[in-house]
């Protein structure tokens, strides 16, 4: 019974990590795709809010 939890949990955290590094391809080719877009305003990238947040912060 043990082994078919370890199992289960093994499985749920590998389902996890695909469908993370899914979701980060699908950013990177939707940042790539704005910046070939937009050559304008390049610094306005939507996605990358974390790092503008936390360089507004350091300020």
């Amino acid at each position: 019974m043990v082994v078919v939890v370890v199992v289960v949990v093994v499985v749920a955290v590998l389902m996890a990590v695909l469908v993370v590094m899914a979701v980060l391809m699908v950013v990177a080719v939707l940042v790539v795709v704005s910046l070939q877009v937009s050559h304008d305003a390049p610094p306005i990238v939507e996605p990358s809010t974390g790092a503008a947040a936390s360089s507004a912060s350091a300020w």
